[in-house]
């Protein structure tokens, strides 16, 4: 029984931040398209910190392995990571730009 409270607990915890922050946007008459861009923004700083610790795994890996080959791999890997991890902090950053232009100096208030 403990197990599905540990399972359903996180799910039903996330549920009640989504309900909390749509009442503050709709609280706050934020719009649709400033919404959008928020939720992008969210994503791609998801994005980027899965990517980064893909990053980091892989190039520990490639540290501890002994295998040539498997090294090689690694290291590749870590270096692809760490590629689109760049890229996503350059989608957040254009995304922060767009959203400056959108909403003004306020932008912490609105973020989620």
């Amino acid at each position: 029984m403990g197990w599905l409270v540990l399972a359903v607990g996180p799910i039903a915890l996330a549920a009640i931040i989504l309900w909390a922050r749509d009442r503050y946007r709709d609280a706050h008459n934020i719009s649709e398209a400033t919404r959008k861009l928020i939720d992008g923004k969210n994503v791609e700083i998801a994005k980027g910190f899965i990517f980064g610790f893909y990053f980091l795994g892989c190039a520990y890996q490639a540290i501890e392995t002994t295998a040539f080959r498997q090294r090689i791999l690694f290291a590749g890997t870590s270096i692809v990571c760490l590629w689109f991890c760049l890229i996503r902090y350059q989608n957040y950053r254009r995304i922060r730009i767009d959203l400056k232009k959108r909403v003004g100096p306020n932008l912490p208030d609105v973020s989620d």
